[in-house]
């Protein structure tokens, strides 16, 4: 027999069998083919019961080949129609693509205006991205709290602990699985090339474990690190190991030297882990490395003597309203238990942060503003886009009717317009993703250290899916109202028409309200970039209290072993000033801890002798000043004198007051010669005020304004000094004399923080640059678009109307009428959209508030330039076609219609 169905695939049984016949005629078939092998096998000597079993067995149930044969006739239906829609599509974006080959002067514009939305938009998403929404990089981030001090003083938000408050509240904190404290800890690096400054950390050996954090090499701290008689052991940052060590394994169980000891390295830390992550914890820098120091047991120092941050890890499934309650406990047990250190009028508890927010700070409102600008800006590019699209649908109107009558559907339609305007979204987001990648560039560069992690700031996947999706929502944006225009006009009218002027009332109502959403939001960016320029005007103008220009600024700290007491501190840098103050061009020389903007900050408490009760312990910030300090920054005297060379151990004590103490405590009278009391220091005898300073703001211009007391630098010696010069010229001259008297005096001795005092003005106002930088750029694109897209409607709607012009002028009217008339019906949206942005701005003004300087979110000056400026530029845009519209020919626009 030649029949050989049996052996054939399903799918050649399918298109031989199924497709031409798919019901009575394959059963005839079937059952035709399956007699026709019965025979045959009857033929070879089988049985017939023997050849129907033997073919049924070879054919299979024909009931069951029937429904194989259907359900593969569904797959490949399903198949084919999926092949139509992808032919399809393809056919859309090469349509789509010479579309825009075709117009590149309305594709540029359409591609330009859209990159600038999603860029900035994509830009300011990497931003919250790399501070916001990455992880901190601690594995046990999430269960881990920061405990604080807090006081009654609202100029103290928070306080650090001592290492007894810590050592009770953790005592307290049951449940709790670690707990660790640290502070800060300078350390001069010889021994391994230049001497170097770095910034170390004294932490609890359970520090790297609290945090959930594994070492790159090497081990972390163990148990009986850091307690008295234990080997000196350091961590180092992966990135100082790689900077200073050339990133070699062998540098694990070394030797290196630190302020003039031997400590082994026994480990290095993790990429990207230099905790803690400054400024959250009101320290400068981030850490360089990291030596033990068991900080709950030893509780050598005083209780008043707060200088510990403390964070704890808690169990799974605890709430951080648990802690807080344990901590209320606690605190309670405490001010029972010593109440003359935690007297009731001082209002002190403690309170716990979760890490995250700890870490971000006061970054994340700022952020969330900065991003929601850059939506608004995208918006508005998504309605001028959208502007320009109805305006090429009403041209491209006939040919859409056309496509309908002759059979395409209106989603067959409104696909292909989306298609095309994904087209478009899709250039715009190849474009502003380049413009996200030069900005985040620029960002890490220059962006403001004081935001948590801005040098990580990058454009990973999840920022490039992010603007990916930004282009679809562009897309969908900016495409719908053109596509449900596109729906509601008519096929027979387009077709019966000349197509021009078929507008229809809805497509200009619909353009309009777009120009009212897009000058609506423009004002709303623009009134946040003008109250944020009046706020950097206020914070420009403020007086700190002393002069930064000319001043070079740099810290000294000498190292334990080299100068180990008092004496031999005080020697070293009496005669380091005495050597600067010598020097050509240096008119003043003085030094201070801390000096003003350099981040560091010391408070105390201090009595006033019969004014202020002992229990009241009222705050202020703390500064060691030596001679010539107050020259050197032109801090102005108000009264009394400053210090002199007099002002040593072996004199009586003395303080300098600012205007603020001495107002508050003597009002209308003379500070000078009244004393204060240190309340839990060696002073019980009071200090005498020989002066009262301006008061000066030594965290820039958004100082709370607390009083501020100076006592003499070489009456309570430090191995710290922060130096202050004042030249004749630049402060960048005064460097090399710096250098060369620091190693006159000790070759090994480094140098650290070495910068003009006018560039720590700048870094106290760079959050706030920053944000005006971003802010105002957005707000003069989006009133730029506003511009744009309602001169493009203007001009769009003077080219419809050219024979109304032209019957206006034949009938009489005059051209000045006409100009009139156009810009009152431009000026109508524009008007509108004004009104709806500043009832909308002062609804959302509040967001505003903890980014601005002494004004409010609602001002009406910065609202009234807002106005003013973005309607003058509405105005602008509907005179240019207005004119045009003047200088229409009548005879010409009635012949050629």
């Amino acid at each position: 027999m030649t029949d050989d169905l049996p052996k054939e695939p399903m799918w050649q049984r399918y298109r031989r069998l199924v497709r031409p016949r798919l019901n009575e005629e394959l059963t005839d078939e079937l059952e035709f083919h399956l007699q026709m092998r019965i025979e045959e096998y009857v033929r070879e000597g089988m049985t017939p019961d023997a050849a129907q079993r033997e073919a049924q067995a070879r054919f299979g149930d024909l009931e069951s080949v029937e429904r194989e044969c259907k359900a593969l006739d569904r797959r490949l239906g399903a198949r084919e129609r999926r092949t139509e829609r992808l032919g399809q599509l393809r056919l859309d974006l090469r349509f789509a693509l010479r579309g825009m080959l075709r117009r590149p002067g309305f594709s540029a514009i359409a591609v330009l205006t859209l990159a600038l939305g999603i860029g900035a938009t994509t830009l300011l998403f990497g931003i919250v991205n790399a501070v916001l929404l990455r992880p901190l990089g601690y594995d046990r981030a999430d269960r881990a709290i920061v405990i604080w001090n807090s006081f009654q003083d609202p100029a103290i938000p928070k306080a650090a602990l001592s290492a007894q408050d810590a050592a009770d509240l953790a005592a307290g904190l049951r449940g709790v699985e670690t707990i660790s404290a640290f502070t800060d800890w300078t350390a001069n690096l010889t021994g391994a090339g230049d001497p170097a400054r770095l910034q170390g950390y004294q932490v609890s050996p359970s520090f790297f474990s609290t945090l959930g954090v594994a070492p790159l090499a090497g081990r972390f701290f163990q148990e009986l690190d850091g307690r008295v008689g234990s080997d000196r052991v350091v961590v180092l940052s992966r990135d100082l190991w790689r900077s200073r060590f050339g990133g070699e394994p062998a540098v694990v169980g070394r030797a290196i030297q630190i302020n003039g000891e031997p400590y082994t390295v026994v480990g290095v830390a993790p990429e990207g882990f230099r905790f803690p992550d400054a400024p959250g914890f009101l320290f400068p820098e981030h850490a360089d490395l990291w030596v033990p120091h068991d900080w709950l047991r030893d509780l050598s120092l005083p209780r008043g003597v707060r200088m510990l941050r403390v964070i704890a890890r808690l169990p799974a499934g605890t709430a951080v309203d648990q802690a807080r309650r344990l901590l209320e406990s606690s605190a309670a047990a405490m001010r029972e238990q010593y109440p003359g250190e935690y007297p009731p009028r001082s209002g002190w508890r403690p309170y716990a942060v979760p890490l995250r927010n700890q870490v971000l700070g006061e970054t994340q409102p700022a952020l969330l503003v900065l991003a929601g600008a850059g939506t608004l800006l995208l918006l508005v590019a998504c309605a001028n886009v959208a502007n320009l699209l109805l305006a090429r649908g009403s041209a491209r109107s006939r040919e859409m009717a056309l496509r309908g009558a002759i059979g395409a559907s209106k989603v067959r339609l409104a696909g292909q317009l989306f298609t095309e305007n994904l087209m478009l979204a899709l250039a715009g987001g190849l474009v502003g993703l380049g413009v996200a990648v030069g900005g985040s560039a620029l960002v890490r560069a220059y962006g403001p250290r004081s935001i948590p992690r801005i040098e990580t700031v990058s454009l990973d996947g999840r920022v490039v899916a992010f603007g990916l999706g930004l282009c679809i929502v562009a897309a969908m944006v900016s495409g719908l109202g053109p596509i449900l225009q596109q729906g509601r006009r008519g096929a027979r009218d387009l077709l019966r028409g000349d197509g021009r002027g078929v507008v229809g009332v809805s497509g200009a109502s619909l353009r309009m309200a777009l120009v009212v959403a897009e000058v609506a939001l423009s004002l709303i960016v623009l009134v946040g970039a003008g109250l944020l320029v009046k706020s950097f005007v206020r914070l420009q103008t403020t007086e700190v209290g002393f002069a930064p220009t000319g001043v070079l600024t740099a810290q000294v700290t000498l190292s334990p072993a080299g100068y180990p007491t008092p004496e031999a501190q005080a020697a070293f840098f009496g005669a380091l000033l005495g050597a600067l103050s010598q020097q050509p061009g240096v008119r003043g020389a003085g030094g201070a801890d801390p000096l003003p903007l350099s981040g560091d900050s010391w408070s105390g408490s201090f009595a006033v002798a019969g004014l202020a009760p002992d229990d009241q312990r009222p705050s202020a910030e703390i500064s060691l000043a030596t001679p010539g300090l107050f020259e050197a920054l032109s801090i102005r005297m108000k009264a009394g004198r400053t210090f002199g060379p007099g002002d040593d151990p072996r004199s009586p004590a003395v303080v300098i007051v600012d205007s603020l103490l001495a107002a508050r405590y003597w009002p209308g009278g003379n500070a000078v010669g009244q004393r204060l009391r240190s309340v839990g220091g060696a002073d019980t005898s009071g200090m005498e005020i020989v002066g009262v300073a301006a008061h000066v703001r030594k965290s820039g211009a958004r100082d709370e304004e607390r009083p501020q007391i100076y006592r003499p630098w070489f009456q309570a010696p430090r191995d710290r000094m922060s130096l202050a010069l004042r030249g004749d010229g630049s402060a960048a001259q005064l460097l090399p004399g710096l250098r060369q008297a620091v190693h006159q005096l000790d070759p090994a001795q480094p140098i650290a923080r070495i910068a003009p005092m006018e560039e720590l003005v700048a870094r106290a106002t760079a959050m706030d640059r920053f944000a005006l930088l971003l802010l105002g750029s957005f707000a003069l694109a989006a009133t730029l678009l506003a511009a744009i897209g309602l001169y493009g409607v203007m001009s769009y709607t003077v080219s419809q109307r050219t024979r109304e012009m032209g019957v206006r002028l034949a009938l009489g009217a005059r051209r000045g009428q006409l100009v009139r008339l156009v810009i009152l019906e431009g000026m109508k949206p524009a008007l509108a959209g004004l009104l709806a942005g500043v009832a909308v701005s002062m609804a959302i003004g509040r967001l505003m508030r903890g980014l601005l300087y002494q004004i409010g979110a609602i001002d009406p000056g910065t609202y009234l330039v807002a106005f003013g400026f973005l309607g003058g530029m509405a105005l602008l845009a509907c005179a240019i076609p207005a004119r045009r519209a003047a200088r229409v020919d009548p005879v010409l626009s009635l012949r050629s219609d």
